[in-house]
């Protein structure tokens, strides 16, 4: 993941607060014709950009100090929050073949609870409903190879209900 913080260049030593994932890297950007000092976590560099990598859990700050031509300075700070950042991924295949290698249709994902999942013909009838692997059958019976409807709602590690809608290719 790449971050780019950039810094409002506020007087009077005020600061805003962040929050990142650990493991993260941040590049902190700057304007040309200015000197800098920054100052992160304790230590200090006039580089006039900095790459900042974050791989502790917890707070600090990030200082910027900026002088113009005429030697006027300004001060500008964010409290960075660092947390273990909870990540999850979702995908539907596009296609199955349920007499070949691939004989289920099912959503996958890592950090993701399968909530119901519903498959509709064309015509908008319900073949299936359930949170287990599509077959390719209705009632025992095996439906036609064509294209099928889907719903998919999941639940994220992170609490949040989500739907997806798409189609899947059934190939007999």
């Amino acid at each position: 993941m790449r971050f780019v913080l950039l810094f409002s260049i506020i007087p009077f030593g005020t600061f805003s607060q962040i929050a990142y994932c650990k493991d993260t890297i941040i590049n902190l950007t700057t304007q040309n014709n200015y000197a800098y000092q920054w100052t992160i976590d304790g230590y200090i560099s006039t580089e006039q950009d900095a790459t900042l990598v974050i791989n502790r859990i917890g707070a600090f700050f990030v200082e910027l100090e900026v002088t113009n031509e005429f030697g006027c300075s300004f001060i500008d700070k964010v409290l960075v929050n660092v947390e273990e950042c909870k990540e999850w991924t979702y995908y539907a295949p596009n296609a199955f073949v349920p007499d070949g290698d691939n004989k289920t249709w099912i959503p996958v994902g890592d950090n993701v609870t399968i909530d119901l999942i519903t498959i509709y013909t064309r015509e908008g009838q319900v073949i299936f409903k359930g949170v287990n692997e599509w077959d390719g059958t209705y009632k025992g019976n095996k439906c036609m190879g064509g294209v099928y409807v889907y719903t998919c709602d999941y639940t994220t590690i992170l609490g949040q209900k989500l739907r997806d809608l798409g189609r899947v290719t059934l190939v007999r």
